[in-house]
């Protein structure tokens, strides 16, 4: 077989290690690190209890007032301090504002004083807290709460909890250094926590972003279009732009924000904000993380459950979404209960739309979802073809259980692999597939391809279907189908093997086979046997409270007839298959089997 364009895996193998989350804080740096010329920062405090015309310098001579810590020029390695326990209510939509940056090793702090529950600022209708064009500065172990977004996804509210808001220009590749989110929850707000270059007049220069963005050990929920969000501009203009399929940003070549670190937060119960505002974020529908305009970003450790009630805009309807990205990285993470309204897109990633490149989904549990685990295509109206394109992704050791519970109506062709555009490079391996529980009655797909993926495979997966169910359903140009090299295919009881590719149905392995799949070098590969799993369909909730590693359900007893079985990716299309499987486990090649969990000697088998 002539081996296949090797597809760039640069950030297949990106860790946390990467972005340092458990090493020392850059504020943490030892003084003799510190520039000379930096004065120590000053503490301040504030308390409800305090008074305005107090010096905030201690506890008991706390300032009162959101308003008069906004009258304060901050410095480098000042800390505003919040009493613990209690709570603010922002006055006239004025929210605290962070005007004023700190520098390497003394940002500018905003924390909690004190014991008791985390301070909380109530924004009604605003945002909770700005951060305006500045940076290095650190928020933690704080609480916001606005108006509120009620089940049915009305909301007052047209603010976010946390604004990160550039509204600078730049002629060179100029960031915002260094912004910390970490211990914060916010609840009833339109968005949750918000990263932006603010929209505006297109100029003749770009627009500022950020780099060394970190969010961790947070929880969004109840709030309305996105829980966390990334959002640019670009040198195309503003606003949205006409689709056959819905509205779409207008994006360019241009990256703004970049090394982002997304890890061990969990965004849940997002009803949906039905917008008609004209901004992006304001169509989505609910989504949990939505990143645009982003690059070199890991997202890791973190949980999107019950999000996307009641909006009911055509697209961005995810547990993770994004757009105009390049080598975004999630894993470990797991995606739930991801509603739409009406049966569009709720997938649990859709992380490889128009205008993205090299991005990976791996170690990933998606669960109940009305759409697929994982969607995507080319979206051309992003720019143009070049810009628009979907290109070097890669799929692997991920588990899907049951998704793909509805469809929009009248098209009932999308899947648990769902790809209704064109894509380049896509390595789709070695990930776990189970469609065998209830959902509409309707025809349900492990595999949807709705356009060519070039230079592409789908290998080493394993795909267990039920009588409502089938393996493949492609529309797709035939010669744009890529190889099938090593799958596993098991259907439920009585249901029958079915394939449809190109109006074409096969119902064998054998008859695949025929057509040109499941062949290597001109033996047979792939195998249509009960993987014997551990207790298939039976996989649970599992973060925050447990490690999406810790799911056991897909794992194959020693009986299995998988071991070894596997297609060895790097003489069959160049690629290695990876460091770990679904556990974290190290792979052992020669016993490598389809699908995410790997049988391994030196865990416990199950008999």
């Amino acid at each position: 077989m002539k081996r296949l364009t090797r597809i760039p895996l640069r950030v297949v193998c990106l860790t946390s290690a990467l972005f340092s989350a458990t090493g020392p804080a850059l504020s943490e740096l030892p003084a003799a690190a510190l520039p000379a010329s930096i004065p120590a920062g000053n503490q301040y405090y504030v308390s409800p209890s305090g008074a305005d015309d107090h010096d905030g310098r201690t506890p008991r001579t706390a300032w009162r007032t959101i308003a008069r810590v906004n009258s304060t020029t901050l410095r480098p390695g000042d800390i505003l301090n919040f009493e613990a326990g209690r709570a603010w209510t922002v006055a006239d939509g004025l929210p605290l504002v962070i005007g004023q940056s700190g520098v390497p090793g003394r940002p500018v702090c905003v924390r909690a004083y004190g014991k008791g529950a985390a301070p909380k600022f109530r924004c009604g209708d605003g945002d909770g807290i700005t951060v305006l064009d500045s940076g290095w500065v650190e928020l933690s172990g704080l609480s916001v709460e606005g108006s509120g977004v009620s089940n049915t996804g009305a909301t007052t509210s047209q603010g976010a909890g946390i604004d990160c808001k550039s509204t600078g220009r730049t002629t060179t590749d100029e960031k915002i250094e260094h912004i910390v989110v970490n211990r914060v929850t916010v609840s009833g707000c339109r968005l949750g926590i918000l990263v932006q270059s603010v929209p505006g007049p297109a100029p003749a220069t770009n627009w500022v972003g950020y780099r060394d963005v970190r969010i961790t050990h947070c929880e969004v929920h109840h709030c309305g279009a996105a829980g966390i969000m990334t959002w640019g501009v670009t040198d195309l203009g503003v606003g949205l732009v006409e689709h056959s399929s819905g509205l779409f940003p207008r994006l360019g070549p241009h990256i703004f924000h970049s090394g982002f670190y997304i890890a061990d937060t969990s965004v849940h119960d997002m009803y949906g904000h039905n917008s008609t505002d004209g901004t992006y974020e304001g169509a989505n529908a609910g989504t949990g993380i939505h990143l645009c305009n982003i690059e070199n970003a890991l997202v890791e450790r973190c949980l999107v459950r019950n999000v996307g009630h009641m909006g009911d805009s055509f697209q961005a309807v995810a547990g993770f979404e994004s757009e105009a990205s390049r080598n975004l990285v999630v894993q470990f993470c797991e995606a739930a209960g991801v509603v739409s309204a009406n049966g569009v897109d709720g997938c649990g990633f859709d992380i490889f739309d128009g205008a993205t490149h090299g991005n990976v989904v791996q170690y990933c549990y998606s669960h109940d979802n009305d759409g697929g685990m994982v969607e995507g295509g080319s979206v051309p109206d992003f720019g143009g073809s070049a810009v628009g394109a979907s290109e070097g992704h890669v799929v692997r050791f991920n588990v899907s259980q049951n998704d793909h519970r509805r469809s929009r109506p009248g098209e009932q062709t999308t899947g648990a692999l769902y790809f209704w555009g064109s894509i380049d490079r896509i390595a789709l391996y070695n990930n776990t597939i189970y469609l065998g529980g209830a959902a509409e009655p309707l025809p349900r797909h492990a595999v949807s391809l709705r356009a060519p993926l070039t230079h592409s495979f789908i290998a080493n997966n394993l795909f267990v279907v039920g009588p409502d169910a089938d393996f493949l359903f492609a529309d797709a140009p035939r010669a744009a189908l890529p190889p099938f090299r090593g799958n596993v295919y098991w259907t439920l009881g009585a249901a029958p093997f079915r394939i449809t590719a190109q109006k074409v149905s096969y119902a064998s392995l054998a008859a695949w086979r025929a057509a040109g799949q499941e062949t290597l070098l001109g033996a047979p590969v792939g195998m249509n046997v009960d993987p014997r799993f551990a207790a298939m369909g039976r996989g649970r909730d599992l973060l925050p409270a447990r490690l999406v590693a810790t799911l056991s359900a897909y794992d194959l007893r020693r009986a299995s007839p998988l071991r070894g079985a596997a297609v060895n990716l790097v003489g069959a299309f160049g690629v290695m298959p990876g460091p770990v499987d679904f556990h974290g486990r190290l792979l052992d090649i020669p016993t490598l089997a389809p699908g995410a969990c790997q049988p391994s000697a030196a865990a416990k088998a199950h008999p």
